[in-house]
């Protein structure tokens, strides 16, 4: 019976996002109706075998595919793009978000339920809208869920889950913690998502520059939990900002990388995602490519001319910006050697 309830909450979802149901009263009636049918919803374990979790989602990837099912990938100090099945070779590892449940079996939850469920199927419909028409505006229940994808992308790539290694091994290094501190989620909303245990950047970035071949082994779930609450947390203050849609001019691409989120801080002019807990700064602004022609914008008190387009300097700067804070590969919907070239020559994200 749990079941059907939930297979009829998932129905009447999808149904509230294809109809863009804007009148406040019905919003919060089916609202409800969803709230009742997915209650007591308990999550059945469904993993057997290792399975393909790829960190920038097919939907997406399938906007810059060169043909069907195929995108160009291109990787850093490579010696130029190949051509890559989105489904079976581009930007995924296999098992990255399972983890070890209380029964300390692997348990797919994160993958089967947040992305595949419920954040992917919801955010397709409104991007699909988005292209169609890139002036569309979106509904009072889209606004919160493509501001929690956003924060999510941010915090389900490889890279970031990395910089969650390393900022453990360094907290332990300096004495701040334990390693069963990382066990306690209360511990890690409050001194690490919050930074209550003030986090000193530049000292981190230095100590991450010393130890790149270095990384902590068995925090695996406790990287997958802090990823989730950061998530949580940046989700509302990125909704807070203002959201546009930019737009290229004709025969201007953008690509996007294996860390397709760029967090800029146009007040130090830099690209280093990695301070959550400043997202909602005024001078931060987030930009995330979603087909070759369209990016979607979060900045403060942005106002957004729809005639205006992102000319071939400006998309060549942010594509050059995706390149630096790539993790080692970037994809395209086109091959080109200048790319190649221009990869070749880009800093790593830690730089």
């Amino acid at each position: 019976m749990r079941e059907l309830f939930k297979q009829k909450a998932n129905k009447l979802l999808f149904w509230m996002f294809k109809k863009e149901i804007r009148n406040q009263f019905w919003l919060r009636f089916f609202w409800y109706i969803y709230s009742l049918l997915s209650k007591d919803y308990t999550y059945k374990n469904t993993y057997s075998k290792k399975e393909r979790h790829h960190f920038i989602p097919q939907f997406i990837l399938r906007n810059f595919n060169s043909s069907p099912g195929l995108v160009y990938e291109y990787k850093k100090r490579g010696s130029g793009p190949s051509e890559v099945s989105i489904k079976k070779e581009a930007a995924f590892i296999k098992d990255f978000y399972v983890f070890r449940d209380v029964e300390k079996k692997p348990s797919n939850f994160q993958e089967k339920e947040l992305f595949a469920r419920l954040l992917e199927p919801v955010i397709s419909i409104i991007f699909e809208k988005i292209k169609k028409d890139p002036a569309y505006e979106p509904t009072d229940l889209e606004k919160p869920a493509i501001a929690s994808f956003v924060a999510h992308q941010i915090t389900r790539t490889p890279l970031f889950r990395q910089k969650i290694n390393f900022l453990f091994y360094y907290l332990i290094s300096e004495g701040c913690c334990q390693i069963d501190n990382f066990g306690d989620v209360e511990f890690l909303k409050e001194q690490i998502v919050c930074n209550g245990i003030n986090i000193n950047v530049e000292k981190f970035r230095s100590f991450v520059l010393s130890k790149k071949k270095s990384s902590l082994v068995g925090t695996k779930n406790y990287e997958i939990i802090l990823s989730t609450l950061i998530a949580e947390n940046m989700a509302e203050k990125i909704f807070r900002k203002t959201l546009i849609v930019e737009q290229t001019e004709q025969e201007t691409y953008f690509v996007i990388s294996d860390n397709p989120v760029i967090v800029i801080n146009y007040h130090t002019n830099r690209c280093f995602p990695f301070e959550w807990w400043r997202i909602s700064n005024k001078n931060i602004s987030i930009f995330m490519p979603i087909s070759p022609s369209l990016a979607i914008v979060y900045a403060k008190g942005i106002k957004k001319n729809l005639e205006d387009k992102m000319d071939r300097n400006n998309v060549w700067i942010f594509n050059r910006i995706s390149m630096i804070c790539s993790l080692n590969k970037i994809y395209s919907r086109l091959a080109d050697e200048i790319v190649q070239r221009e990869y070749n020559q880009c800093g790593g994200s830690w730089q």
